[in-house]
């Protein structure tokens, strides 16, 4: 915990005193402008003539650095290069010639204000792309310690799902095998490593492996994006009409995956603050995934509709929730369609959906996450502030809560936690002491606590101080 002590700054002459006994006590002149020995310029007046303030300031006012973005300057050169303008009654800073609100840069109720009124005044942007897919060669080993060497090893699909493999390779007898030496203390106990050439789907418009993302939204653009995978025109006309049927089947399917759906949600909880500043790093990390599971939650809605209308058809549900049809074959639920949900029902769903999104989708999400995490700090504190728990709670509350066929009900109350694997926490406690306690916090802090007009004076005499400190390093 920072403990804070309260300090008077008025107006001094500039003497023999200590840098602490010149801040101590300062008067701001609104008419007048304050010059330090000749070698600091003009800086702005802001009070009437003998107004004195306070204000409480960490005992420990920064490291030496402000971070911008994913920039970091000296505090220095940012005081010196920080102006005033009296018509906004705001300081700004030019970074990359861009003049930047101060204000709004470091506190974090101010820039999440500034960012949910912006999305209040953007339209949503619904956009369509194409995405052309086509092959590529690529070894892989696969490991059998089954000996001898199967006729046939089977790799399973679902197993290689995420990598966007298309073929499951089928390994002859005739192919070479590698033999391994084994960790195993039996000396003949071996790996089987065999090497095979498989063809690999990959996004040709971006020359990337794997298809790409089918949708996505961009909070920046609040813009939502669904792309259609196209087969590759150059491919022989058997092998592109053949990859064509694959993507259609699996991907192109609208009226079963219902992305749009799930990207709006992404949106909505954009709206809700889902991005937002002044949380936690384990707060920040966790509301990721609540993120991902509140938007696969909600083209579930769209999926069990179909699938109810359907006479319960499991091929309506897709693999993350087939549990739904065990459910009813089971007798723990018996929905009809148009009917209210039941809180039986709704808690199975909350559970079931959790349950599958942990363990089909998050793996591919940790770096990402991290990452996410990682971008946040960049721009804001993200550490524990003041009320930072209730609006965590808020923002969950507000993510899980859906209307379906005009019942609205909210699923927190079924949602779990997640938990943070050890090799996170650790990256997380990287992060936090990489971030340490930087000047942005000390500004951030008399945001949240103070007027504006205190927050003004506040950064009116950091720069005089680093005026002070440059005109003794002369």
């Amino acid at each position: 915990m920072i403990s804070y002590s309260r300090t008077i700054f008025k107006k001094v002459k500039m003497t023999k005193q200590s840098l602490k006994d010149r801040l101590k006590k300062i008067k701001i002149n609104k008419y007048k402008s304050l010059f330090i020995a000749g070698s600091v310029a003009l800086l702005p007046s802001l009070f009437k003539q003998h107004q004195t303030w306070q204000f409480n300031l960490p005992k420990k006012i920064t490291a030496d650095i402000i971070v911008i973005g994913a920039d970091t300057i000296s505090s220095q050169a940012f005081y010196e290069n920080v102006k005033y303008f009296p018509e906004q009654k705001t300081w700004k800073y030019n970074h990359k010639n861009r003049d930047i609100d101060v204000y709004y840069l470091f506190d974090h109720k101010n820039s999440n204000l500034y960012n949910e009124e912006k999305l209040e005044k953007q339209h949503l942007v619904n956009r369509y792309d194409t995405a052309v897919i086509s092959y590529k060669q690529k070894f892989i080993n696969v490991t059998s310690k089954s000996n001898p060497i199967p006729n046939l090893v089977n790799l399973n699909f679902n197993d290689l799902e995420g990598k966007n493999f298309y073929k499951t390779p089928y390994l002859s007898e005739t192919q070479e095998v590698e033999k391994v030496e084994p960790q195993a203390k039996k000396a003949d106990d071996f790996s089987l490593v065999i090497k095979n050439q498989v063809e690999v789907m990959y996004n040709k418009s971006q020359e990337s492996e794997g298809l790409g993302a089918k949708a996505f939204y961009l909070e920046n653009e609040n813009s939502i994006t669904m792309v259609e995978y196209k087969a590759d025109p150059s491919l022989p006309k058997e092998k592109r009409e053949r990859l064509q049927e694959i993507l259609d089947t699996r991907y192109n399917r609208e009226d079963v995956l219902y992305n749009y759906d799930h990207e709006y949600q992404h949106f909505l909880n954009a709206k809700s603050g889902i991005n937002g500043l002044g949380m936690t790093l384990e707060q920040t990390y966790r509301r990721r995934l609540h993120d991902e599971l509140s938007a696969n939650i909600k083209q579930f809605w769209k999926q069990r509709e179909a699938y109810l209308q359907s006479g319960c058809q499991s091929n309506k549900l897709t693999s993350k929730t087939k549990f739904y049809h065990e459910l009813i074959e089971r007798g723990l639920i018996k929905p009809k369609l148009g009917e209210k949900i039941s809180p039986q029902e709704q808690r199975y769903i909350a559970e079931g959906m959790q349950k599958a999104w942990d363990e089909k989708s998050r793996p591919f999400y940790q770096k990402s996450t991290l990452k996410y995490v990682r971008n946040r700090l960049k721009n804001n504190p993200a550490y524990k502030t003041k009320g930072s728990d209730e609006a965590y709670e808020k923002l969950l509350n507000d993510i899980y809560t859906y209307t379906v066929d005009g019942q609205t009900f909210n699923l927190r109350p079924y949602v779990k936690e997640f938990e943070i694997n050890t090799q996170d926490g650790q990256e997380l406690s990287a992060m936090r002491e990489e971030r340490g306690f930087i000047e942005n916090d000390a500004i951030s802090y008399q945001k949240q606590t103070k007027s504006k007009a205190d927050f003004n004076r506040y950064i009116a005499t950091q720069k005089t101080k680093h005026a002070i400190l440059k005109h003794k390093s002369r």
